[in-house]
């Protein structure tokens, strides 16, 4: 630390083009703000996190690409280019590497559309930066993540509520959704997503229940065209009392019966 204080441009430059310095002195290195110095430094070390910082705030462009060619930001640091960088910074350093958790986040709310699509193209998002996706709610981007990635449970219920048919097609039309996300989309009712999703998937049992309860004929009857009911959802579907829908259950138990034997 004397050693930056005291000033000597040629002592600095001899020590850090070989040894690295400790967090504060590399901090009053950068605050010191010789170019030469800082970039000799970049080339044979990297920075302590909180030195990387400094350096971004520093927002001296060439320095920071130079230092991204050669080394990884740490987490705080990743946080903080999304902040203050430029967005030519940022295209570079997500060409090379992808961010942390929170710095996924801080990048859809940042809200740049060319880094937001350029980063899903290379990389999928962690949950909670699905989530900031979904509430941001361009469709351009939703439908650019849907085709490459997959999202998870709680994201695709976000997508349905959401309520975009065409988003929530192409979701369904390359996802297996489960569980909660059935019940989502059963709850929803619009009728081409839940035929669109059927004919692709069964349902588990709640789902099921849900389906004979919303009672729509058409899905009923092109449901039990393919799948066998659970036994609990069978003894539903008896008590609604229509007798095309028990008579196609019927034949899919059958059908099911014959292929078992056969086999």
């Amino acid at each position: 630390m004397d050693m930056i204080f005291r000033g000597n441009h040629e002592e600095i430059l001899a020590y850090v083009n070989q040894y690295s310095l400790y967090t504060e002195a590399e901090i009053a290195l950068i605050e010191r703000g010789d170019h030469e110095e800082i970039m000799t430094y970049v080339n044979e070390h990297s920075f302590a996190s909180d030195a990387e910082v400094c350096l971004i705030k520093r927002m001296m462009h060439d320095e920071i690409m130079f230092y991204m060619v050669r080394h990884h930001f740490d987490d705080i640091a990743e946080i903080a280019l999304i902040k203050y960088g430029t967005s030519e910074e940022i295209l570079a350093y997500m060409n090379e590497y992808y961010f942390n958790a929170e710095a996924e986040k801080a990048l859809i709310k940042r809200g740049n559309h060319e880094e937001i699509l350029s980063y899903m193209n290379k990389y999928s998002l962690n949950g909670e930066a699905e989530k900031a996706l979904i509430k941001r709610g361009n469709h351009e981007e939703i439908m650019a993540y849907i085709n490459k990635h997959y999202f998870d449970i709680k994201t695709q219920i976000l997508l349905i509520e959401r309520g975009n048919h065409e988003e929530i097609m192409a979701d369904i039309s390359k996802n297996l959704v489960v569980s909660d996300v059935q019940m989502a989309l059963i709850k929803r009712g619009n009728h081409e997503e839940i035929l669109s999703y059927m004919n692709k998937y069964s349902l588990n049992g709640e789902a099921e229940m849900a389906l004979i309860k919303r009672g729509h004929h058409e899905e009923i009857m092109a449901y039990l065209d393919k799948y066998l009911l659970y036994q609990e959802t069978e003894m539903a579907l008896i008590k609604r009392g229509n007798s095309e829908e028990i008579n196609a259950m019927n034949v899919r138990k059958n059908i099911s019966y014959v292929k078992t034997a056969v086999n």
